[in-house]
């Protein structure tokens, strides 16, 4: 619950930061209330949502992670602990990685079955969901460590965070990830 009160300061001081007209203002509460919402969603599945893992100091250059026990989200030292556009991408993409472990046996175990990518084309869907084609190669070559599963996986939770809002990740964690 620490970690939700957290999100909620830094949400309501991301909102009070932005004067603007009733209808933007709106749209940014939404923004904010589907990403506590999200949160609230990979905590009731039975995965701790944490900021600032101690990892994420071991690991300086990483946003956040998912290992099925723990979806974090780094803020580092870099933003005094006011969440960034960057944070709540991240929150969105390591949610689609949570998704990804769901998918084939309804846990979130960090056993990713089968394909286990919500996308049959997922470089199809990561172009309609706003990335462009130089995204997608980079992402190749940033994880090209990892096999075609993995990269396929990245692409597809980079694609996820720019294109889908976090009400809708929420959503398909309360569906797919069933069993606790």
């Amino acid at each position: 619950m620490n970690t939700f009160l957290k999100l909620l300061g830094a949400a309501g001081l991301v909102a009070s930061l932005f004067a603007t007209p009733a209808s933007a203002a709106i749209s940014e509460n939404h923004f904010i209330a589907g990403h506590v919402r999200l949160a609230a969603a990979i905590e009731a599945n039975g995965v701790d949502f944490v900021i600032d893992h101690p990892l994420c100091k071991e690991y300086s250059g990483v946003d956040g992670f998912y290992n099925g026990a723990v979806l974090a989200v780094c803020l580092h030292p870099r933003s005094n602990g006011e969440w960034t556009a960057n944070d709540y991408d991240t929150l969105r993409h390591e949610a689609q990685h949570m998704i990804q472990d769901c998918i084939g046996d309804g846990r979130p175990d960090f056993v990713f079955t089968g394909s286990s990518t919500v996308f049959d084309d997922v470089e199809a869907a990561a172009l309609g969901l706003g990335l462009s084609y130089e995204d997608i190669d980079h992402i190749r070559k940033v994880y090209a460590h990892l096999d075609e599963k993995g990269i396929r996986h990245e692409i597809e939770a980079f694609a996820v965070a720019h294109g889908i809002d976090a009400s809708t990740i929420a959503d398909a964690i309360n569906n797919l990830c069933t069993v606790k």
